[in-house]
């Protein structure tokens, strides 16, 4: 997921993956992308492109993370917030942002409150994970 930071890379990955769901008769998902924010935009704009609907959202972790995939409380609630702004402006019918904190143990009580004052600023969804395996 780091590597999603390239945003050539997350074109190319973007673009195989909406594609294979797409040829897979899969019409409508719900996306984890990465906490870039560039690269979760491209992935919308992926969608877009290619028509399928999709809920799109930014992952959200400020704890508990790899020190090279983790952002700061602050960094995320606005890339968060300028990325929900980007995809809305995208006037898109079928694509639209969604709140992604990545699961509990990985985002601080101040983030997930902030996210959910973005929820409800924004009128958007919230998705999360209930357990991750190590495994």
């Amino acid at each position: 997921e780091a590597g999603l930071g390239d945003r050539a890379k997350a074109a190319e990955v973007y673009e195989r993956c909406v594609r294979t769901t797409l040829n897979s008769g899969t019409t409508t998902a719900c996306y984890f992308a990465t906490i870039h924010r560039q690269s979760t935009e491209i992935l919308a704009q992926v969608c877009v492109k290619e028509g399928q609907r999709a809920l799109i959202g930014k992952v959200c972790m400020d704890r508990n993370s790899p020190e090279n995939y983790c952002e700061t409380t602050e960094t995320s609630l606005a890339d968060t917030q300028d990325t929900v702004e980007t995809i809305l402006a995208m006037k898109s019918d079928l694509v639209k942002p969604v709140i992604t904190p990545r699961f509990v143990p990985t985002c601080s009580r101040e983030l997930m409150t902030g996210l959910g004052h973005l929820a409800a600023k924004y009128s958007l969804h919230i998705q999360t994970h209930l357990g991750e395996n190590l495994r």
